[in-house]
């Protein structure tokens, strides 16, 4: 998927790729207004996949009769401006799960989706990378925003994200069996980041974060 991206970005994958507003690829889907707002209606992808392309994608809104006919077809519009997207970027550096420091790839997610009322707005804004912001909306946690405007990241079973991600022993009383130091264990306690990882045989600092069920 990485080595996809980077070819449909024009394989630099820089931070100006990441904040620019020109659309890298197209890929059409259709979906009723209706269904988008959880109500009735069909939809070319389940509902949640479709929120999240729309986050941060581009919109063309097609009015037609009962049977289909279109009456009408409005322009091409941007989800996120150009000029929206550079001010998140001077404010978040990239995406903004705990722990996460990945800076390539990145999308602006509405806290509150505008489908429901949330506004295009910085407030309202975060950026996510693909990875963190595909878990999102499959379910796997939650933003919240906190009373002096901060966001606060919730597991799916209420339980507040430690603002600088999971190590190991912040999932240790969730399991009975003793540590295992393999990396395969630490993959198995969920939520976790390996600040130390060896990379071509050098030990360099960097926080590698995932996601696992």
């Amino acid at each position: 998927m990485a080595i996809a991206k980077a070819y449909l970005s024009g394989g630099t994958g820089g931070a100006s790729r990441s904040i620019a507003a020109a659309d890298q690829y197209q890929v059409v889907v259709h979906v009723d207004d209706s269904a988008l707002r959880g109500g009735a209606g069909r939809s070319d992808l389940p509902i949640d996949t479709i929120k999240r392309l729309t986050c941060d994608g581009s919109l063309i809104t097609i009015v037609e009769n009962e049977d289909g006919t279109p009456l009408d077809v409005g322009r091409k519009r941007r989800t996120v401006t150009t000029a929206l997207k550079r001010a998140l970027w001077s404010r978040d550096r990239g995406c903004t799960f705990p722990g996460c420091q990945n800076k390539r790839y990145v999308d602006a997610h509405h806290v509150r989706h505008w489908a429901n009322g949330g506004e295009t707005s910085v407030d309202n804004l975060t950026l996510l990378c693909s990875h963190h912001h595909t878990l999102l909306h499959e379910g796997r946690f939650k933003i919240r925003r906190n009373d002096d405007g901060s966001l606060r990241f919730e597991r799916a079973d209420g339980r507040v994200i430690p603002r600088f991600g999971y190590q190991l022993e912040d999932m240790r009383d969730d399991y009975d069996a003793p540590e295992d130091p393999s990396g395969e264990g630490r993959m198995a306690a969920g939520f976790f980041c390996d600040r130390t990882p060896l990379i071509g045989g050098a030990r360099k600092r960097r926080v590698v974060c995932r996601c696992f069920s």
